[in-house]
C-alpha cells in the first residue's frame, strides 16, 4: 500500500496505481477509499475495464445500487465476452436479494473466467439464499482452492471478510425479499 500511496503522491493521474490500491481497498472491505480511487481512475480513463468493475463493486457495496448497474451495463456494453459486468451484476442482484439471477451472472462469469475466487464464493451466497446448502459448500471450496492456489492475491481470512461484509448486508435466512 505504502508504494501505491508513494507513486499517487507523485503522480496523481497515475492509473496503475489508482487501480492497484483501489483493489487493495476493496480487499479490505473499504469500498469507500476503493471508490474515491475507481471515480479518479474512471475520470481519467472512462472505458477502463478494471476501474468501472472497481468502481461498481465499490457502489454496490456503499449501497448505490443504481450507479453500479449503470457500471454493469457499461462493462457489458464494452466487453460482452469479459466477465467483469457479469460479476458486477451479479453483486448488485445478490445485494437487492435476487439470488436466481444472480447465481446467472455468477455462472457466466465462472464459465468466462473460472480463476476468480470471488465469483464461486458470492455464488455460493446467493446458492445458500436459494436453498442449496451443497452448491453454496461447494462454491466455498472452489473459492478456497483458487486462493489456496495462490494466484489471485487473496488468503483465507479475504475470503471469511468477504463472505461475513455480504451476507452482513443481506436479510437474514427466511426473511421476506
Amino acid at each position: 500500500m505504502a508504494d501505491f500511496n508513494e507513486a499517487l503522491r507523485l503522480d496523481p493521474r497515475y492509473a496503475t496505481a489508482l487501480a492497484n490500491r483501489g483493489l487493495v481497498y476493496l480487499l479490505r472491505e473499504d469500498p469507500d477509499r476503493a471508490l474515491a480511487d475507481f471515480e479518479a481512475l474512471v475520470a481519467q480513463e472512462p472505458r477502463d475495464i478494471q476501474g468501472l468493475r472497481g468502481r461498481g463493486r465499490a457502489r454496490a457495496l456503499k449501497g448505490d445500487l443504481a450507479g453500479a448497474a449503470e457500471d454493469a451495463d457499461r462493462l457489458l456494453a464494452l466487453a460482452p465476452g469479459a466477465a467483469d459486468g457479469y460479476e458486477v451484476r451479479g453483486l448488485l442482484r445478490l445485494l437487492r436479494g435476487e439470488f436466481g439471477p444472480a447465481r446467472e451472472d455468477y455462472d457466466r462469469a465462472i464459465a468466462i473466467n473460472g480463476r476468480r475466487w470471488e465469483f464461486p464464493l458470492e455464488r455460493g451466497i446467493a446458492r445458500e439464499r436459494l436453498g442449496d446448502a451443497e452448491g453454496a459448500r461447494a462454491d466455498q471450496s472452489l473459492a478456497e482452492r483458487i486462493v489456496g492456489e495462490g494466484r489471485s492475491g487473496a488468503n483465507p481470512d479475504v475470503l471469511a471478510r468477504r463472505r461475513s461484509a455480504l451476507s452482513s448486508r443481506l436479510a437474514p435466512l427466511g426473511a421476506p425479499n
